[in-house]
This record gives structure tokens, sequence and C-alpha cells, in this order.
């Protein structure tokens, strides 16, 4: 049986943790009915552009990942996602419920709420298994037609994410980096609307050939992953990373950022503070699950 550990959740820790509070009907994650549905909870933006939402990220057996959210002021931590990965095809399943990657593999097919894809190599995509827009303000809770090479139940487009090696400044190494494409927000005072642009098959562009055109540039948050730098009184490359909550060096560890100029600031920061754990702290105008999603993708990076 799966057990719906998000709801130990209620609204007001919701809020304080800068959440948009939505919420499931009484005894939906009981119910097993918000199997694939992504839950507003961690699908909106974080609330904050400036306070970091913290949480923690253990692994089990390389394969399974856990989630949780850390409450500051009860000193406590709040399950919230849970991933497990599938070593065939490197696709990770996310779900919300905590003993989900327990399951046996033919019943995690249909619990999982997203699913991070992986289509060609140091390539992902992030997709919801439900739609902002067709769901909750066309009420189809389907997309139409589906993307070629792309399952019909991977639907609403969350992120993408690509992967490459960059020559790090004034050294002589490389070093892992990403970058990633988010929808941009949509600001609206209808709960119903969608919180950002949808990028799903029923409201993609066609051109005259029925290729899918490219998304517009304004409907995109781009971002990216800061290189480190030689430090010369330790004598080795580092990354900054806020508050001091990154304890260990990992080749896994990252901090992404969004904006440009003055206003580019870390929005995402990923990195190891014990054996198999790790601290991911994000913020506006990111998602928890798009931060989940992008601290999975991270897996197979090595020194």
């Amino acid at each position: 049986m799966l057990s719906g550990q998000l709801s130990g959740l209620n609204t007001s820790q919701i809020a304080a943790f800068g959440c948009k509070a939505a919420e499931p009907s009484p005894g939906l994650l009981e119910s097993g009915d918000a199997r694939g549905q992504l839950l507003d909870v961690v699908s909106a933006p974080c609330e904050y552009t400036r306070k970091w939402q913290r949480c923690i990220m253990v692994r089990q057996n390389k394969t399974e990942y856990r989630l949780f959210l850390e409450d500051t002021d009860l000193d406590s931590q709040h399950f919230v996602l849970s991933a497990v990965r599938d070593l065939e095809t490197g696709t990770f399943y996310i779900s919300h419920y905590q003993d989900f990657p327990s399951l046996p593999k033919e019943a995690r097919q249909s619990h999982h709420c997203a699913v991070l894809q992986c289509p060609k190599p140091k390539s992902f995509k992030l997709y919801s298994c439900s739609c902002e827009g067709c769901d909750r303000v066309l009420g189809k809770y389907t997309c139409g037609s589906c993307r070629p090479g792309v399952p019909e139940q991977y639907r609403q487009l969350l992120a993408s994410i690509t992967h490459e090696k960059q020559k790090i400044p004034k050294t002589a190494s490389e070093a892992h980096w990403m970058k990633a494409e988010l929808p941009a927000l949509v600001e609206s005072d209808d709960w119903n609307a969608p919180s950002r642009h949808v990028w799903c098959p029923r409201v993609a562009s066609y051109d005259e050939q029925g290729r899918v055109r490219a998304i517009p540039v304004e409907e995109k948050l781009m971002m990216e992953s800061a290189l480190p730098v030689w430090n010369a009184a330790r004598g080795s490359l580092s990354l900054k990373f806020a508050e001091g909550r990154v304890k260990k060096a990992s080749a896994k560890n990252f901090s992404l950022l969004h904006g440009a100029g003055d206003d580019r600031k870390a929005v995402l920061q990923y990195g190891k503070c014990k054996k198999s754990t790790f601290v991911m702290d994000v913020r506006r105008p990111m998602s928890l699950v798009q931060a989940f999603g992008i601290s999975l993708s991270v897996a197979d990076w090595k020194p």
C-alpha cells in the first residue's frame, strides 16, 4: 500500500515554505487518486526570491531518492517527493509517495506524477503527468496528440536540461556544466490559471510543414550552472554556496544561476553534506519538482 506522507503538511506549513497552498481534495493521497497528479505544493513556483526553500535529498542504493522539506522553526523535516531510476533506460520516475521506489517495477508505471526522461546522452526532459492548462483550465485531462518518441502520459514539459563539459577560465581544467530552459512564469489573480507558460502538445504551434515551432524567447527562463574558480588560499577549485550548507566536495555539487548582469543570482544550489545526503535549496522562479528533476539529472556526474 502506498503511504501519502505529503498529507502531513498542513496549509500553514505549506505557506511558511513559500508555496501556493493548493490542495488535494480530502483523502486524495490516501486513496491513491493523486498518483498521476502533480500537486501545487511541489509544482507551484516558490514565493520568495531572496529566502531559500531548504530541502534535503537522501539517496539509497544509487537508484532511490527521497526529498524532504526542512522546517527550521520546528527543527523537523517533511517528506515531499521520491524518485526511482530505471537503469535500463536512465529514466527517473517521480512520485508523491515515500515508499514508491520500493514498489515492483510494474506498479511504478502507474503511480508516478512526473518523469525525468533522457532521450539522448546528456539531454533531459522533465515532464508532468498532468497539465496545468489542459486539466485545470480546459478540463480535458489529455493533451491531445503526443510528441514523437514521447509516451502519451508524459504531458506538460517543465524543464529541458543539457549537460556538457566546459573549460574553467585561467586553468587547464574542465568542469561539468549545465543549462536549463524552464517555462516563464505567468502572473494572474485567477487561482485556476496556470502559474507558468504551458508547454504541451495541445498548445504547441506548428509551421506549414507540420513541425513544432521554436518556443518564443519571452516564454523561457534560461539558467546555467556556475563554473568553479581557482581559490589561491586553498590551492584548489571551489564553488560558492549560500549559508554554508554544502559541507563535502563532490563532482555532483552545482549552483544554478538565473538572470543577467547585476541581477544574476543562484536560484538552485545542490551539494553533498554527508554520505548519500545532499542539500537542495531553491527559490523563485523555480518550483520544488523542477529543482528535484534538475538535481536528479547530475546522478552520473563524476570527477
